[in-house]
């Protein structure tokens, strides 16, 4: 029996032990959305997939459907934004708030090339720009919002206006809306309780 092969980017938003030596990965993908997949003797010290899976990392993945799960066959890292923002403790808790996010609002496969494109560039601006630390709860803020409104918990009327996905996520764009702090929070707020 033949399975189809799908490839594709994908950020590790973590997993747990399975078995004896496999891992179980929650990955939220660019082409097939949201799915929890196995990597056979991934916790082995000999294999050659681990340091591609690291947890907040950004890989490509190749995937097979297999009769119950998806299952890992290979994997190439592009960034571990956990690592490139070591020594930065502030930073590194906003990558894990939005992974816990996105594992918090995600459900099922389905494809959202959008969203994992808000997030990817989100994440990479976090790398990126010189955000001073005061101002970053101000860039986490935006950032939640633009992955709100995408899953539709904002809609466009409540979106704060230059907030939207399409323009850059960067440290003028945060420094522009340190006035306008509560009014994302409230924004965020609303949107997180109605979907609870």
């Amino acid at each position: 029996m033949s399975y189809e092969l799908y490839t594709t980017k994908g950020l590790i938003m973590g997993g747990f032990p399975s078995g004896e030596s496999d891992k179980s990965f929650c990955v939220f993908t660019r082409e097939l959305g949201f799915v929890w997949a196995t990597a056979k003797s991934i916790r082995l010290s000999a294999s050659k997939l681990r340091p591609h899976m690291s947890n907040y990392s950004l890989s490509s993945i190749s995937f097979i459907r297999g009769k119950n799960q998806w299952k890992i066959t290979n994997a190439q890292l592009h960034q571990n934004f956990f690592n490139l923002l070591r020594g930065n403790k502030e930073k590194q808790i906003i990558c894990a708030n939005i992974m816990v996010l996105l594992r918090t609002l995600l459900s099922g496969e389905e494809k959202n090339s959008e969203l994992f494109d808000i997030v990817s560039s989100g994440l990479y601006a976090l790398v990126d720009e010189e955000i001073k630390e005061d101002k970053l709860p101000v860039f986490e803020s935006i950032l939640v919002v633009r992955i709100l409104h995408n899953l539709g918990f904002v809609g466009r009327s409540s979106l704060p206006a230059g907030v939207g996905g399409g323009v850059k996520l960067d440290a003028d764009l945060v420094e522009s809306f340190v006035p306008h702090k509560k009014e994302l929070i409230k924004v965020i707020n609303k949107a997180l309780h109605a979907s609870s």
